[in-house]
């Protein structure tokens, strides 16, 4: 589908999933819920999923870290810990031939897909069925970061389906509640340049719409903990559907020398008090520093979000069970959202790549397989 479609499709799977995923847990028969610890990696997508898995375990009390493909069989063999294999295809070639460099039963596969080779080398596997998705991934994304949230929770010795088919049936109205609070603070209705002419008869681009967007080289997307793994989804959304340079990084890293270089591309800020701080910074600095601040904060069982700009007032989420999860799909969200209105602005096909590799993914049935891939701590992003 496009990605405009799976935008508005994607929350409509959850509640299924929510529902569905709880038995087919049961139904694993690897000693999973025996592990003191975990090793979570993926691809893309996947990536940020498997980061957020890892997270939630930690908040758990479960051991957990994330790493990309390549470093994983080393640490697997130190530390003895099992090791989660996210995959929205189930047929990339980097996470099969990390597999193949683990002990047998000691990979367990989290994917979309069904019949997936991933799936089938590992032995067991967490399935969500085959969802349709867009090329730069919306439904599968948000399924499989659900899918994650419960199976750190089933880890650690909780019911996973206690809470949560409720709770993500609001998540649809709380994204179209989001997006009106985003409208006006970085992009016009429209999607298009918007003139504002000022006293002198001056015409100029309105600050801080889509049109100024299209012309900056690069974004960064700085996150509190909580949500970092959201922010580095949107970062890659950003990257392959606006076709600008994007990054990632959580805030206390972005303070050691990042923020240098802020002048010259947007900056969006995701979290709580400290980045209002940040904020006021790059607003003061001497150069201009564009920057849409979003706080996103979790107390006391609920989550808030808050477009101060926007003039609206705080989204308030009840999300005792959900934990940072709704927040991290909301942040998803409206990074899609900037994603989207910057490939418009641009001229960007937001379902077409600049460049196809070959190599990244096992062939279908009806496509040549693809050689094996070495290991490697290359980040193909666009392999999921």
């Amino acid at each position: 589908m496009r990605f405009a479609d799976g935008r508005v499709r994607q929350f409509a799977p959850l509640g299924r999933v929510a529902g569905d995923l709880p038995a087919r847990l049961t139904g694993l028969t690897g000693p999973w819920r025996a592990a003191s610890g975990w090793i979570c990696t993926g691809i893309g997508a996947s990536a940020a999923v498997a980061d957020a898995v890892a997270d939630r375990l930690r908040h758990n009390g479960v051991g957990a870290v994330s790493l990309p493909p390549g470093d994983v069989p080393g640490l697997a063999a130190t530390v003895g810990w099992p090791v989660l294999l996210v995959s929205q295809s189930g047929r990339s070639t980097e996470l099969l031939a990390t597999v193949e460099a683990l002990p047998t039963g000691r990979g367990l596969a989290l994917t979309n897909a069904a019949d997936s080779p991933l799936a089938a080398e590992t032995g067991e596997a967490v399935v969500l069925g085959g969802l349709a998705d867009s090329r730069a991934s919306t439904v599968g994304f948000a399924a499989l970061l659900l899918a994650g949230h419960m199976f750190a929770d089933w880890c650690a010795g909780g019911a996973p389906g206690r809470g949560w088919a409720a709770e993500v049936a609001a998540l649809s109205a709380a994204a179209v509640a989001f997006g009106d609070r985003l409208a006006g603070t970085v992009m016009d209705a429209a999607g298009t340049a918007t003139d504002v002419t000022d006293a002198a008869g001056t015409v100029s681009d309105a600050a801080g719409t889509v049109s100024d967007a299209a012309g900056w080289a690069a974004m960064d997307v700085v996150a509190d903990p909580d949500w970092l793994a959201a922010a580095e989804y949107g970062a890659l959304m950003i990257r392959e559907v606006g076709r600008i340079r994007a990054g990632a990084l959580e805030t206390r890293r972005y303070l050691h020398g990042p923020m240098e270089s802020a002048p010259g591309g947007l900056t969006v800020l995701v979290g709580g008090d400290r980045l209002d701080r940040v904020a006021d910074q790059l607003a003061a600095g001497p150069e201009p520093a564009p920057v849409l601040r979003w706080s996103v904060t979790i107390s006391g069982g609920r989550t808030t979000v808050h477009v101060p700009a926007s003039g609206l007032p705080p989204l308030l989420l009840d999300s005792a069970a959900l934990g940072p999860f709704a927040g991290q799909l909301l942040v998803g969200y409206g990074l899609q959202e900037i994603a989207q209105r910057v490939a418009v602005a641009r001229g960007v096909d937001p379902d077409e790549f600049v460049y196809d590799q070959d190599d990244t993914k096992l062939g279908t049935p009806s496509a040549p397989a693809a050689p094996p891939a070495p290991l490697s701590t290359i980040d193909e992003r666009k392999s999921n």
